[in-house]
């Protein structure tokens, strides 16, 4: 019994954790959307810093009992759907690992190819951000082979 409970509770987080992180992936692409029929440039050139600030302001008070929306991260949602053009690669791949080792993943390595050959490694080794950040400095992918 206390074997099955200990494994409803993973399942429990590992399908909030991927939620949420398909919820950040729709975020982000909502704001590309509205980058693409307005024309402004998330970074603030254009008007896009207004507008993740306001996106974080209404978010905190709509919902004050969530964290998550600041407008870094909610900058970090624009970059992870721009990084990450297919939602079903979303949620078959990076929503099983946790959100900070995605924005790992987007701040270290340029190409989505990369990004997910090194989610999937994540995956299948269980490894810990920081363990991921030295297997990025050591440039695993190459040595292993592949590119």
């Amino acid at each position: 019994m206390k074997a099955e409970i200990q494994k409803q509770r993973i399942s429990v987080v590992l399908n909030a954790n991927s939620s949420m992180i398909c919820l950040y992936w729709n975020i982000g692409r909502a704001i590309l959307n509205k980058q693409e029929e307005d024309g402004y440039w998330v970074g603030g050139s254009l008007g896009g810093g207004k507008i993740i600030d306001r996106m974080a302001n209404d978010s905190k008070e709509a919902f004050p009992e969530m964290a998550g929306f600041s407008p870094q991260n909610i900058k970090y949602m624009w970059k992870f759907a721009e990084s990450y053009t297919n939602l079903e690669i979303v949620q078959r791949v990076v929503a099983q690992i946790p959100w900070r080792t995605n924005i790992t993943l987007m701040d270290k390595l340029k190409d989505e190819e990369s990004r997910i050959w090194y989610a999937h490694k994540a995956i299948e080794n269980g490894w810990s951000k920081m363990i991921l950040d030295l297997q990025i400095e050591y440039i695993l992918m190459e040595h292993s082979g592949r590119s």
